[in-house]
């Protein structure tokens, strides 16, 4: 029961963070919405001016590579400079608001309203085959059964595949000089 109600709130703060976080992002989009070709433009002139900046700092892994150049930015060197912009902003945007950024308490967890097994047993369900049944219902006898039947179609799937794999492989030799020679005369 304590792990029960470890892992509810455990749960109910993870959903707290998720809400937040959809609550900052949803904000952020707003603001971007209204201010997108001005963000847009700030965004590519931060990049130009950082990317020529990094370029130049090191000459010895982009070589004579231009900036401007599509085909530069397309390959790999370019994509490197792209990613390793995007680290590099993020990490300025985030130590510019990060004093900014306060976790507003949310709703105290209420705990649940259970007080013994059989309530944890009773409000849980068992997926069977598309169906669901109250666990409380099941009998030991058929989960019993209903696992022998799933090991026994497991069985005889692995004795399907193994005996396919030995007769295809039965007559299989080492390689040799010999048996390569065969492979390539085969065509």
């Amino acid at each position: 029961m304590n792990a029960s109600l470890t892992e509810s709130q455990s749960y109910s703060r993870e959903a707290r963070r998720a809400e937040e976080l959809a609550n900052r992002l949803e904000s952020q989009a707003s603001f971007f919405e209204g201010n997108s070709a001005a963000g847009s433009l700030n965004l590519s002139q931060a990049y130009r001016e950082w990317g020529l900046g990094e370029m130049e700092r090191n000459r010895d892994f982009y070589g004579n590579a231009r900036f401007d150049d599509i085909d530069f930015q397309l390959s790999a060197e370019g994509q490197a400079l792209q990613v390793r912009f995007v680290d590099s902003y993020a990490d300025t945007l985030r130590e510019g608001i990060e004093d900014k950024l306060v976790l507003a308490s949310g709703q105290p967890v209420s705990k649940p309203s259970v007080s013994s097994a059989a309530d944890v047993r009773g409000n849980s369900k068992v997926i069977s085959g598309g169906s669901s049944s109250v666990a409380g219902n099941a009998t030991p006898g058929s989960v019993r059964a209903e696992v022998n039947a799933a090991q026994e179609s497991g069985r005889k799937r692995i004795d399907t595949i193994r005996d396919y794999l030995e007769g295809t492989t039965k007559g299989a030799r080492g390689a040799d000089e010999e048996s390569a020679d065969n492979v390539k005369e085969w065509r």
